[in-house]
């Protein structure tokens, strides 16, 4: 009996049909990679943004009496300071749009100042209020206690802490963090030495 070589009608349907799912299932594994690596990609920019945000506010002066701003432009006045960049005031009628004091309206804790800015794409907002207390237990200054406080109307602090909460968004990815920053820095004193008396100096 002669036997006929190549592929029947019913076996290259089969191969083609074997052919499709495999080049299904390889695509649908390569967008899932492609996927998650744009994931991690945006979660490991909005990490280096918080970093970045949280190193340039732990190196700011805690606090220099600053000039009158000039204009809705609150990010501008001079000279920095931590303050003057998280908590410029607690004067409602000195907000703007992107830098606002919250005395129980609008999105905000009361007595909380918002900053809203936007770098490169990436929507960072600052929520600073001021504490008081030790260790773990802080509490928030009142708003009564805050009322006209501004960082260019004179040198009284509220309180020598202040609490910022730091959140990134860029499309619907976001990360935050809190920051517990000072007054006081910590210091390193030298060691002491001995005077000619015997006793330690300082």
């Amino acid at each position: 009996m002669h036997r006929r070589s190549g592929f029947s009608l019913i076996e290259a349907v089969v191969a083609s049909a074997v052919l499709l799912l495999t080049c299904t299932a390889v695509g649908g594994t390569l967008v899932t990679v492609l996927r998650a690596e744009h994931i991690v990609r945006q979660r490991s920019e909005l990490g280096q943004v918080l970093a970045a945000e949280s190193a340039r506010l732990a190196s700011l002066p805690f606090f220099v009496p600053a000039e009158p701003p000039q204009g809705e432009a609150q990010g501008d006045l001079q000279p920095s300071s931590l303050l003057a960049v998280v908590f410029p005031h607690a004067r409602p009628e000195s907000n703007s749009p992107a830098a606002y004091y919250c005395e129980g309206r609008g999105g905000g804790t009361p007595g909380s100042f918002v900053t809203l800015v936007d770098a490169d794409g990436v929507a960072l907002r600052r929520e600073a209020r001021f504490v008081v207390g030790e260790g773990t237990q802080w509490e928030g200054v009142t708003p009564e206690a805050l009322e006209g406080w501004a960082v260019w109307a004179g040198d009284r602090l509220p309180a020598s802490m202040v609490e910022i909460v730091l959140s990134v968004r860029r499309g619907d990815r976001t990360a935050s963090t809190n920051l517990l920053l000072g007054a006081l820095r910590a210091r390193v004193a030298p060691p002491a030495t001995p005077d000619a008396g015997g006793s330690a100096g300082g």
